[in-house]
């Protein structure tokens, strides 16, 4: 089955010439795979990765194409995958707001493209969708209380926190929380 025959209105996103969201794919595990291995890249993602490999990361890719439960697409800048964005856990973030939600996530793999207002641009594109295309009425996000890159760019998307609970793991050998935060789409939209 074809990844857009089970995801009701996905499609590939142009967001400018050199910006693009793309559907995953097998030979995206290679990038990915250098992003995972890099502590600095995922320390706040709050997922481990205990010994990565292209098999676990070929394998993560196809468990995303046979999840009917998220949206996902790799960023793609200046032609190369730089990145993931996703749409997920949408059954149980539904089920748990009481409207058809989801919990968004970004990554920006590639360090060489920090800083460069990508991931607002790129969230921006992916709540039109959601909001407008797919029928979106509500959309979660969380980051850890150390992740202040994040923090501030769901602000600047208009995202409102909504509480904190703790976070299962350690973060440079200390507890720390999750700040959790929800977007509601507007009548108007």
């Amino acid at each position: 089955m074809k990844y857009q025959e089970s995801h009701p209105n996905y499609r590939e996103m142009a967001i400018d010439d050199d910006l693009r969201l793309l559907q995953p794919n097998l030979e995206h595990a290679q990038a990915s795979l250098s992003w995972i291995t890099e502590l600095d890249v995922v320390q706040f993602m709050g997922a481990e990765f205990p010994s990565p490999s292209l098999e676990g990361e070929q394998k993560r890719i196809k468990d995303i194409l046979n999840s009917t439960d998220e949206y996902s697409w790799m960023i793609e800048c200046d032609g190369k995958i730089i990145g993931n964005v996703c749409i997920n856990s949408i059954s149980e973030t539904s089920k748990l707001m009481g409207r058809r939600a989801g919990s968004l996530t970004i990554l920006i793999g590639d360090k060489k493209y920090w800083g460069k207002g990508l991931s607002v641009r790129i969230c921006n594109t992916v709540i039109a969708w959601a909001f407008l295309e797919a029928g979106f009425e509500l959309l979660a996000a969380r980051a850890l209380q150390e992740n202040a890159a994040s923090i501030a760019m769901l602000k600047k998307l208009g995202f409102d926190e909504t509480g904190a609970e703790p976070y299962e793991g350690l973060i440079h050998g200390k507890p720390s929380n999750w700040r959790n935060f929800k977007l509601v789409r507007r009548p108007s939209v």
